[in-house]
């Protein structure tokens, strides 16, 4: 957990690989091994309302790509030459979609739909994103980075029957554990 009651932090989420120059003092480094980060936070209701607390969020986030030599480079830096002195600009303003009664199902499908969904993240995040296992066993049944998922009628039927399997044992599993 980063921060607390009523704290605020300042983070630069940055992809794993990045070696560029990052902000100084004050600031904590996320190195993600994906493209997407989610960003979660819990605010609590006033009287029942939540609009003070989406206020809030939405008056103290503020999202916006770091620029070396900007704001978050240190002044060593610059004394030192490691840095340029960069353009201070006003960041672009922080973009919040209402989500309120926007219907959305987050449970992945049970069919053939499911290993295009998972080809489909496996060719739009970087290689690096998944465990070389993982990257193994997907390499097994067709999904390859950079590579179209074509699997035949018998592989269809393969993973499709599998998939109906995982689901089944799973469901098994939840029960016998409540």
């Amino acid at each position: 957990m980063i921060g607390g009651v009523g704290s605020s932090i300042s983070a630069r989420p940055v992809r794993i690989d990045y070696d560029g120059p990052l902000p100084q003092g004050g600031y904590f480094v996320a190195r993600s091994r994906t493209i997407r980060v989610l960003i979660l936070g819990r605010m609590f209701l006033v009287n029942n309302d939540p609009n003070p607390a989406a206020e809030l969020i939405k008056s103290r986030t503020k999202i916006y790509p770091y620029v070396p030599g900007g704001e978050g480079t240190s002044i060593a830096e610059f004394l030192s030459g490691d840095a340029k002195l960069g353009r201070i600009t006003e960041p672009p303003p922080t973009v919040f979609r209402e989500g309120s009664g926007v219907v959305m199902n987050t449970i992945p499908p049970n069919d053939f739909s499911f290993y295009e969904s998972l080809n489909e993240v496996v060719q739009q995040e970087p290689a690096t994103a998944l465990d070389p296992e993982l990257m193994g066993s997907l390499a097994a049944i067709g999904i390859i980075k950079g590579k179209p998922f074509t699997p035949d009628a018998r592989m269809k039927k393969i993973v499709t029957e599998a998939l109906t399997l995982a689901n089944a044992t799973s469901r098994s599993l939840l029960v016998e554990a409540a």
